[in-house]
């Protein structure tokens, strides 16, 4: 067995990261003389995502090829009665933010979270995507703001007045493309709007150029601790 990266991994590794029903679905799924890696990488992700959607059709009756429903009728356990309804890539965000504490992460997404599935996210992180964890900066990131044009200084107050009061993750994503697109602009400029404005925000609450989901984020850390470290007001 190897990983995506060539590295020789064990069965026990793979239960570290896999939920063994995700396991016999990429078996299932797979033609029996195929080869297929067990990806340690972002692909982990993608078969969380490909299985709970899948799990999600079969178990609530809607309708799939035949052959998909074959392979959940395989690889489900007979007690498995609903899908998992919070992602693993989610938790890969969250999780983290909340130190891996079962009952915040719970508090953090306003529901019940599966704690066997926390565990695997905290393991393939802490393994084999460390770069994956963000940390909240710890001060004001002066230095960095000192470099920004008035403009964007601007938008930063804009976004850190919006967040005063409780928003939903939809309301931030539209706000935050709000303040940063411009609607009689090309499709190329905003584009490149974006990833500088998003390279602000994250450098701003964390010393980096890349970070979690941001309206994710923003909605369900703690503001009182982030919202200092957008704007120094």
């Amino acid at each position: 067995m190897a990983s995506s990266t060539g590295v020789n991994i064990t069965p026990e590794t793979c239960l570290a990261i896999y939920e063994p029903e995700i396991i016999r679905w990429l078996y299932a799924k797979y033609d029996y003389s195929a080869t297929f890696d067990f990806g340690f990488d972002d692909t982990i992700t993608r078969h969380y995502m490909e299985f709970d959607r899948g799990a999600q059709k079969f178990l609530t009756g809607e309708q799939m090829e035949d052959y998909d429903r074959t392979v959940f009728e395989l690889c489900l356990f007979k007690k498995t009665k609903a899908a998992n309804q919070i992602s693993f890539g989610t938790l890969a965000t969250i999780a983290p933010l909340a130190n891996f504490g079962h009952a915040l992460i719970e508090k953090m997404l306003g529901t019940k979270v599966d704690a066997e599935r926390v565990k695997k996210v905290k393991f393939w992180l802490e393994n084999y995507a460390p770069e994956k964890i963000y940390k909240l900066r710890d001060s004001f990131n002066s230095e960095f703001f000192a470099t920004l044009t008035d403009t964007e200084k601007e938008t930063l107050a804009k976004l850190k007045d919006f967040l005063q009061i409780t928003r939903t993750e939809k309301d931030i994503q539209e706000f935050l493309y709000q303040i940063i697109n411009n609607p009689d602009a090309p499709k190329k400029e905003n584009i490149a709007a974006q990833q500088r404005y998003f390279k602000i925000f994250y450098n701003m609450l964390f010393g980096r150029d890349d970070g979690p989901r941001l309206y994710l984020y923003l909605a369900v850390a703690d503001k009182q601790t982030y919202l200092q470290w957008l704007y120094p007001r």
